[in-house]
């Protein structure tokens, strides 16, 4: 065989050799670049592969691997991408271009046999076999076999046998005598030092499925050094990153009830922390996250805006690992232990130290008020009397995984957090109206607490080469209760008005859910997917406003869903179809969700993508606002007579560029929803001067449609130290309902029409530096200080909505990694909003009181709500990770 010019080596460590072999792989890879393949297989199955990156750049790849033997998986890759490789020791495997054969003299002598395993005499597919000191060799078929051309010799030669995890042979052949034999044993070679050439991609897209996959772990910490993947996912286009105060996602102007969240196999209703400063889901327990904002896989149904699928490392540990962290604001740990060969106990938790109502970040929390008006109405006297917070939170993780043969696995997860939350402040409050001075004196008290509860089983089996079936079963709960006690009394000469209030929420929301899904890849190219799903929800709901409940709910209700889909690759189409059908029994009614996609690929750089979906919701979370302007969200069941299914349809349409270190896409989308809810008094504010008390006391869920549309753009830049995304989204995200506002549309609170982020990342020496830089459209509101403002909600106008001040904030972080014998030491600090911009969520009305003067008409005192977002913020922390 012709003398080739072997290409620059790049060398990563291996796992121990005798795992590897017995490893399997189930991949989907989707016009995935070749280099981030390859990082898989170093990453996920440790191997070693030494390639040129230059010589691989423009090489991407689409293939689907369900449960192959890892060498013969990724000799699968190297043919379907053009690619030659050799087997260099039994821990490395060198790859290079393909070179066109040239004329060769004919060698006469043909020298075949079978390699095997030495204690199973099982054949070894693509096992390597070479003359030493030649350029002569060959690879051994799926049987084992091989056929290894020899030039005419009378003198003995050294033959060579080498495959990942088995030790290497060396035999002596002489030409005419039996080849002697090239049985290989299992290697138990460890490699004991870990040398990282390149890490790998936060962010990778996936345009084929439509879908975002990140990898909390390459990030560097943020807020309070927490590894956050749900702020990680606030940074992709078409998701809100407006909100300091929630980790829940809106995507596309859904609500965070409308993302259906599932980390193995368990699904979470709520994942907010102190407020959705922080998540509950730490980030270090995650191995990705992968967002679905349309394309829903098969399998899943009951939401409409988004999927969230969490994944944790499914790798055995060979060895105990862990690390714990240290911060300012809370402590964290994980942990990871092997139970032997096939058995392994992983888990982890945070906890705040400290009374966080005390720290810097709770005064974010004070209330900013306003009075509009006139200059002669101006207030005199803003003056805070009272404050005493307390908060703390916890969550726990825990994972027993089981290896239970080459074909089953069989896992326990389970999955808790806590808030607690006390608040008492009060304030005086002195305007002047004309030559009187009114005192307002205001004390309110809250107290609150939610929890998280879930746990999942799964068991998965591959039948054979083409089946393999995944079943889960799991239970959640999501309970918050809320009490507020507030009382207002007003002085206006020698009268004094005084009442009070007692506003009581509770809200219970408890699962189980069972998902059965079978897959089968009859040939190449070509994947079905078969399966039925039942979720079962109840919820209790108590609503107390003034002291008097206003809505009282208990009820429960199940979903049986039969789902099937097909994925298909011809030439430069791949597309795919899905059909999800529900029965509901509270309604009685059955409900299609079909799914179509399209994708077609000019070349491997360029493709574009389209798709059309119907979905439904079941679990409804909508938004109750008291007298006092506030809203809060609160969990029930459809059933159509009151409460309505919510029905979804959405369409998108993307171009795509994939390059070999920057690569961009673009799209648009359209949703319509049916179905939204908000629910409200018929009119706000609280009362007359003679009577404080409230005027209406109904209240009404109001139901409507939603409209979401716009245009996204992403650009991605890879690299071995320095890595950056940009998103942009251009939208709009309106509502109506026939019984307010006269049934014309008006904007939503996350109707944001420019989102940007833009993300960087720099690692070098040991240190790592990010920074994130987010802007967005201020948020609505409606002015009720404006003339011919209308309290009653079905006549007003939605010319009266106005909006706050445009979002602006700047993160910058940076942490230092020491490296000790058998763990490292990582110091870090961040600052979070580093310009200290005056960010406002949102501002409403807070409640207005007639105020009649002489010689005047009444007027109405509008004293509003301001929540400020978080301000300037530092975190340090220090990590040891073993």
């Amino acid at each position: 065989m012709q003398k080739r010019l072997w290409l620059c080596v790049l060398w990563l460590s291996l796992l121990p050799a005798a795992l590897i072999a017995q490893q399997r792989v189930t991949e989907d890879f989707r016009d995935q670049p070749l280099s981030e393949v390859f990082q898989v297989f170093e990453q996920k199955y440790g191997l070693s592969i030494a390639y040129d990156a230059a010589a691989v750049a423009p090489h991407s790849l689409s293939l689907q691997l369900e449960g192959e033997p890892v060498v013969q998986a990724l000799y699968r890759v190297l043919e379907a991408s053009g690619m030659e490789y050799r087997t260099l020791a039994a821990d490395k495997i060198l790859v290079r271009p393909k070179v066109p054969n040239s004329s060769e003299p004919v060698e006469s002598n043909l020298l075949s046999g079978v390699i095997r395993d030495a204690a199973t005499q099982e054949p070894l597919p693509f096992a390597s076999i070479h003359w030493v000191g030649q350029e002569i060799g060959d690879c051994s078929d799926t049987q084992g076999a091989f056929r290894l051309s020899l030039p005419k010799v009378d003198t003995p030669i050294v033959l060579e046998v080498r495959y990942i995890g088995y030790e290497s042979k060396r035999v002596t052949y002489t030409p005419g005598l039996p080849l002697p034999d090239l049985s290989l044993k299992p290697a138990q070679v460890r490699i004991p030092e870990i040398v990282v050439v390149e890490m790998p991609p936060g962010l990778s897209a996936n345009g084929g499925d439509q879908f975002y996959t990140i990898r909390p772990g390459a990030q560097l910490p943020g807020l309070g050094s927490q590894l956050d993947p749900f702020r990680q996912l606030q940074l992709l286009p078409g998701v809100g990153a407006h909100n300091d105060f929630s980790s829940g996602l809106q995507v596309r102007g859904g609500m965070p009830d409308e993302n259906l969240i599932v980390w193995d196999g368990m699904i979470l209703y709520d994942i907010d922390h102190f407020f959705g400063i922080f998540s509950s889901v730490d980030g270090n327990l995650l191995e990705s996250v992968r967002l679905y904002k349309n394309s829903f896989p098969a399998e899943y149904g009951g939401r409409t805006a988004s999927i969230v699928e969490m994944a944790s490392p499914e790798d055995l540990p060979d060895q105990t690992t862990g690390s714990a962290t240290l911060s300012n604001l809370m402590l964290q740990g994980n942990i990871a232990v092997p139970l032997g060969d096939r058995m392994s106990l992983t888990g982890g938790g945070r906890m705040t130290h400290s009374n966080l109502g005390t720290s810097s970040l709770f005064q974010a929390f004070s209330q900013q008020l306003d009075l509009p008006g006139r200059e002669d109405e101006s207030p005199l006297l803003d003056r805070l009397i009272r404050v005493q917070p307390a908060f703390r939170f916890h969550d726990a993780f825990v994972k027993w995984r089981w290896q239970v043969s080459e074909k089953t696995t069989l896992e326990a997860n389970a999955f808790s957090s806590s808030d607690t939350y006390d608040y008492e402040y009060g304030f005086d409050f002195r305007q002047r109206l004309r030559e009187e001075v009114i005192l307002s004196q205001s004390l309110v008290a809250e107290n609150s607490t939610w929890q998280n509860q879930a746990w999942s089983g799964r068991l998965q089996h591959e039948w054979d080469d083409r089946w393999s079936s995944a079943l889960t079963i799991g239970g959640s709960r999501y309970e918050e209760a809320e009490r507020t006690i507030t009382s207002f009394r007003r002085v206006l000469e020698d009268t004094v008005r005084a009442f009070g209030t007692d506003n009581l929420r509770y809200n219970d929301l408890t699962g189980l859910h069972l998902n059965w899904k079978n897959t089968w890849q009859p040939q190449s190219g070509a994947t079905y997917t078969l399966g039925y799903r039942m979720e079962h929800n109840a919820t209790t709901l108590d609503l107390e406003n003034d002291d008097l409940p206003i809505r009282s709910r208990a009820s429960s209700g199940t979903q049986y869903a039969l789902y099937a889909g097909g994925q298909y690759e011809s030439g430069p189409w791949d597309w795919s179809w899905a059909s999800h059908l529900t029965w509901y029994d509270r309604t009685q009614q059955p409900y299609l969700s079909p799914r179509l996609r399209a994708r077609y690929r000019w070349s491997d750089q360029w493709s574009a993508n389209a798709s059309l979906s119907r979905y439904h919701q079941f679990l409804r979370r909508y938004y109750h606002e008291n007298r006092f302007g506030r809203s809060v969200a609160v969990w029930e069941l459809a059933n159509e007579a009151a409460v309505p299914v919510a029905h979804a349809n959405q369409a998108t349409l993307g171009l795509q560029f994939t390059g070999g270190v920057l690569s961009w896409e673009v799209g648009g989308f359209f949703k319509y929803t049916e179905g939204s809810l908000q629910h409200a008094a018929l009119i706000s504010g609280l009362g007359t001067a003679g009577d404080p008390g409230p005027r209406n006391r109904e209240f009404r869920l109001f139901s409507g449609d939603g409209r979401d549309y716009g245009a996204e753009v992403l650009i991605r830049k890879a690299g071995d130290r320095y890595s950056s995304w940009l998103s942009y989204t251009l939208s709009r995200s309106l509502q109506r309902y026939p019984a307010a506002f006269q049934n014309e549309w008006f904007p939503t609170q996350e109707d944001r029409p420019h989102q940007l982020s833009w993300y960087h990342e720099y690692r070098v020496n040991g240190w790592a530096f990010s920074a994130t830089y987010v802007h967005a459209s201020g948020a609505p509101f409606l002015d009720t200080s404006l003339d011919g403002f209308r309290n009653e909600r079905e006549q007003g106008a939605p010319d009266y909505y106005q909006r706050i001040a445009a979002y602006h904030r700047l993160d910058l972080s940076a942490a230092f990694t020491i490296p000790l014998k058998g763990s490292e030491l990582t110091f870090g600090a961040s600052v979070y909003n580093l310009a200290d911009a005056p960010n406002t969520l949102y501002r409403q009305q807070f409640y207005g009181i007639d105020l009649p003067a002489p010689n005047l008409p009444n007027r109405t005192a509008v004293l509003g709500n301001e929540l400020q977002l978080l301000g300037r913020t530092w975190s340090v922390w220090g990590r040891w990770a073993w």
